[in-house]
């Protein structure tokens, strides 16, 4: 078991993104095939809705999403990737000088991980913005390795192995009796929508089977957004309450996530 080191936190701005930092985003985005890709890291700036500065400022801190981007190619759009991100991180703290990793999707109110405590918190309330549902982890290392390419250049591919493939997921209608990673693709993006809208009321198992929750789940999508379909597509102008995934529910889960954030 790891043993609790002391927590650095915000410890002065730098002059700008510092080598170390990027490499590990660089690399986290490289053995996930662009499943996790960079959304943010140095930026001097206040904590979203507070006044205290933010660790970014330091140039130790990264933003990685797993958010889809189709048109750029990156983003899994499964929040499975995110978690085994998570669990590399935590196991491998020490080697890699991990000091605190934010996840912003689960519920109630996201969870946190900090090295000074070496174990996981799940939230009771609010404590940071786009909670539930955010789509990406937040991760703050060790001043020791901020400036030091090197030390993730060698140790990340070390520690993870063989990169993983990347599976782009077919966008084919589902319905009821389904099954197959389309399926629990559909499960991820209505978990998401579910933990970032109220008063949504699924939190589906990501199994690949289109059963009898996932069918509830998708009829209330379709009944809670029936406003956005879409004219151009032929199949139908509005979105019809029949709990069958297809070109217009897929459109507007796409719309929806879009808007979000």
């Amino acid at each position: 078991m790891a043993t609790s080191r002391p927590y650095t936190g915000f410890d002065g701005n730098a002059a700008g993104r510092r080598a170390g930092t990027e490499r590990l985003m660089r690399e986290l985005n490289r053995v996930t095939d662009n499943g996790m890709w960079h959304l943010g890291s140095w930026v001097v700036r206040s904590k979203r809705g507070k006044s205290s500065p933010s660790v970014h400022g330091t140039g130790r801190a990264i933003d990685i999403s797993w958010r889809e981007m189709r048109p750029e190619n990156k983003g899994s759009g499964l929040y499975s990737d995110a978690l085994k991100v998570c669990d590399f991180l935590v196991e491998h703290n020490e080697q890699l000088g991990i000091e605190a990793v934010y996840d912003y999707f689960p519920k109630p109110w996201a969870r946190g991980w900090k090295c000074d405590r070496q174990k996981w918190i799940s939230y009771d309330h609010k404590v940071m913005s786009y909670t539930p549902g955010g789509d990406w982890i937040h991760v703050e290392i060790s001043p020791e390795h901020a400036d030091d390419e090197n030390w993730y250049a060698l140790n990340i591919p070390r520690l993870w192995g063989t990169p993983d493939k990347r599976t782009v997921v077919r966008k084919s209608t589902v319905k009821k009796g389904s099954k197959g990673k389309t399926v629990a693709y559909l499960q991820e993006q209505l978990n998401r929508h579910d933990h970032q809208c109220e008063p949504c009321s699924w939190d589906l198992k990501v199994d690949g089977k289109f059963g009898p929750l996932t069918d509830a789940s998708v009829r209330e999508f379709q009944g809670n957004h029936r406003e956005v379909g879409r004219v151009d597509i032929p199949e139908r102008s509005e979105l019809v309450v029949d709990g069958i995934c297809g070109p217009q529910t897929w459109w507007a889960l796409d719309d929806w996530a879009d808007e979000v954030l």
